[in-house]
């Protein structure tokens, strides 16, 4: 590895176990690969191998119709880079990658890309299109609409939970609250003998706590002060402070434990830009979600008129729909299949996907 400069994180790959497992077990008499075959005959050999995983994924989709996942970011260069995915109950698969430097802030751009993958794909195992929620997405997703009627664009519900806290972190308030909760973590963590103390009174629990997105960060940070805040006031009550010179330094003394919440803006934000009939749909026909609560998912206007108008799209055959309405009773009322004891008892654990 440090030879031919390898990086160290080879050692978590999952095949790196297997790998070194098989060598072992053909013995000393193993001959190394030859560059030829490296480059060529075992090359081969993967790429048939991928193709027929593949091939596998693409007959899930059209038996069971799948999603397609933009995810967008920015290189070191400065690059937008879209990564295409096609999601179906076989798991995830990584299509291709585009350079779309030159036009991510056109919409009709945007959504002559996305139609391109989505006939790539088959337009007819197209059940949703999911990008993040940028102002050009969402009218590339509107067109998207417009073109297939039995389509939905879906905005990424990681990338909308973050604008969720980013609007929270805009209040004023909140805002200062959130400053100040970042000046008490960098001047502890600025300071080792300040942050072992630290960790003396909350059990060895550190403040930060990463997540994938920079404002869910910053959330779960203020969180877990907030859960330390009884333990960071005995720290600041404590002889230990006290007789330290942080306690006399103006920094020292303002440091702040509180952290509020408002649900409002989570609303607004649900309501404008993440809920989709498709998500409704999803939640009625998850039996986790809605066997506990299911006389009140069926009072539920939104939950219902989304399941409906998401049938009415996806399923153009007026019969076929008449067919669902009149099997729905066995569902709701845990009838036949839906009631044996397996099914009862696998509600919480099994994805419905995987039913399948």
């Amino acid at each position: 590895m440090y030879d031919a400069g390898i990086p160290f994180n080879a050692v978590n790959y999952e095949s790196f176990g297997p790998m070194i497992e098989a060598i072992g077990q053909y013995g000393s008499s193993m001959k190394p690969p030859t560059y030829h075959e490296v480059r060529v005959t075992q090359l081969k050999k993967e790429v048939k191998h991928t193709e027929d995983l593949m091939r596998n994924h693409k007959e899930d989709c059209a038996k069971y119709e799948c999603s397609i996942m933009a995810d967008g970011w920015t290189d070191k260069r400065g690059r937008t880079l879209i990564n295409f995915l096609v999601n179906c109950p076989r798991g995830t698969m990584f299509v291709e990658s585009v350079d779309a430097s030159s036009y991510s802030k056109d919409g009709q751009k945007l959504f002559e890309l996305l139609d391109k993958f989505v006939e790539k794909v088959g337009k007819e195992n197209v059940v949703q299109v999911i990008t993040d929620s940028a102002a050009t997405n969402v009218l590339a997703g509107r067109f998207l609409e417009a073109k297939y009627e039995h389509l939905y664009w879906t905005p990424c519900a990681a990338h909308c939970l973050d604008l969720m806290l980013e609007d929270i972190f805009k209040i004023p308030r909140l805002k200062k609250t959130f400053e100040r909760g970042i000046a008490v973590h960098d001047y502890i963590y600025n300071r080792p003998t300040l942050l072992n103390m630290m960790r003396r009174y909350t059990n060895l629990k550190n403040l930060i706590k990463p997540a994938k997105t920079r404002f869910a960060t910053a959330f779960l940070t203020l969180s877990r002060m907030h859960q330390q805040k009884n333990n960071l006031k005995k720290m600041v009550t404590s002889e230990d402070w006290t007789s330290s010179k942080w306690a006399k330094e103006p920094q020292g003394k303002r440091m702040a434990q509180t952290l509020l919440m408002i649900f409002e803006i989570i609303d607004k934000r649900w309501d404008v830009q993440l809920h989709q009939p498709l998500h409704a749909a999803a939640h009625f026909l998850n039996p986790e979600f809605f066997y506990p609560k299911a006389l009140e998912v069926q009072k539920d206007h939104e939950v219902m008129n989304g399941f409906y108008e998401c049938m009415q799209r996806l399923v153009s055959d007026v019969n076929v729909q008449d067919l669902i309405t009149d099997e729905m009773s066995i569902y709701m009322k845990a009838e036949s299949l839906f009631g044996q004891s397996v099914a009862i008892r696998q509600r919480n654990t099994r994805a419905p996907g995987n039913i399948l």
